[in-house]
């Protein structure tokens, strides 16, 4: 692995991540993380807490890739936990690809909470890819929960793909 966060990371507000809390106002970025793990427990007391990043706010033209990588430590907050991004909203023309990955955390909260997002709101011509990997997260919330990906809502020009697999 290139990349390891097995510490505990803990925050008292919002935007919490495991290696990036808050990805805000950014033109023509490119992110990727690849044969990365977050082994470490993140916890927020506030909204949008991610294994790997916490909040992708307001972007244009992203891409943002999780290849080969895991999710295996506890990822716990209010509302938009997920155990890869917690929340992505009001971006546009952005691409997430979460390809060849696992998801084996435990990711806890009360509305918005996904085994690898929690929720894709708000956001204009995007796309969203879930390639080859499995999910063997315990996922536990009232509210918009799902395996994968807890909520998709109010997005224009949308795309979602997935040969992904639950193994439960």
């Amino acid at each position: 692995l290139d990349s390891i966060n097995n510490g505990t990371v803990m925050g008292s507000g919002h935007s919490v991540g495991g290696f990036v809390g808050r990805i805000s106002n950014n033109t023509n970025m490119v992110m990727s993380l690849s044969n990365s793990m977050n082994s470490g427990n993140v916890t927020g007391s506030g909204n949008k807490v991610g294994g790997f990043v916490g909040f992708i706010l307001s972007s244009t033209n992203m891409t943002v890739a999780f290849l080969n990588s895991i999710t295996c430590g506890n990822v716990t907050g209010i509302n938009y936990v997920g155990g890869f991004v917690g929340y992505i909203g009001h971006n546009s023309m952005i691409s997430i690809t979460i390809s060849n990955s696992i998801g084996n955390s435990s990711v806890m909260g009360n509305n918005y909470i996904g085994g690898f997002i929690g929720d894709c709101s708000s956001n204009k011509d995007m796309t969203i890819i879930i390639s080859i990997s499995l999910s063997h997260s315990t996922i536990q919330g009232i509210n918009f929960v799902g395996e994968f990906i807890g909520c998709i809502e109010s997005n224009t020009c949308l795309l979602y793909t997935s040969d992904a697999a639950d193994d439960k």
